[in-house]
């Protein structure tokens, strides 16, 4: 037998593996949102009253070099705020209040589950502004007012008269009361 035009073929696959060599980027470096201070434990934070606030953030490998896991790096907002670690999004996991704190500020990590591990060069910054809702009554400084004076160009009416007063509700003063008062005449 002559093997010398012989000729054989095969197909032959290479899979080409990824190494975890690009670190996850966010999408933008500042986001903003907000949530009203009577929202319940557990809501999400919008974006303009509309959609979900979502830290977004990519990476260009593939697998599990590109899954990435968010992160809030301030303390102080971790007791009031999650971020779910796969999608970004951030919920309340307390109850907030305008009249304590308008707003937060923190920053936010991002990091692949390749090894080895790699991180955003940057992070990400997140303000999420309160909005104030009418959940606090006006609050008088005093119980009691007491007024004594002498009106000589301004008629009296017997028995009532309307002042304006000031009240303040935690903080902020609201000036549009008007309260009644009852009065007694003494000559």
């Amino acid at each position: 037998s002559n093997m010398v035009s012989t000729k054989a073929e095969t197909s032959v696959d290479i899979h080409i593996l990824d190494t975890n060599d690009n670190p996850p980027r966010f999408e933008k470096s500042f986001f903003i949102g907000n949530i009203s201070e009577t929202a319940a434990v557990g809501s999400l934070v919008l974006v303009n009253n509309t959609n979900p606030l979502v830290i977004k953030a990519t990476d260009a490998d593939s697998g599990l070099n590109a899954l990435l896991l968010y992160e809030i790096l301030e303390e102080h907002a971790k007791k009031y705020f999650s971020i779910d670690s796969s999608t970004g999004a951030i919920r309340t996991i307390a109850g907030l209040d305008y009249e304590s704190q308008t707003f937060f500020e923190f920053n936010v990590r991002v990091s692949d589950m390749g090894r080895p591990r790699l991180s955003a060069e940057t992070t990400a910054n997140v303000k999420i502004f309160i909005q104030d809702e009418n959940d606090s009554p006006p609050v008088f400084d005093e119980n009691e007012y007491f007024f004594e004076g002498h009106f000589p160009n301004n008629p009296i009416v017997p028995g009532v008269v309307i002042v304006e007063a000031m009240a303040q509700t935690a903080g902020v003063v609201v000036s549009e009361n008007i309260i009644t008062v009852s009065y007694t005449h003494l000559r």
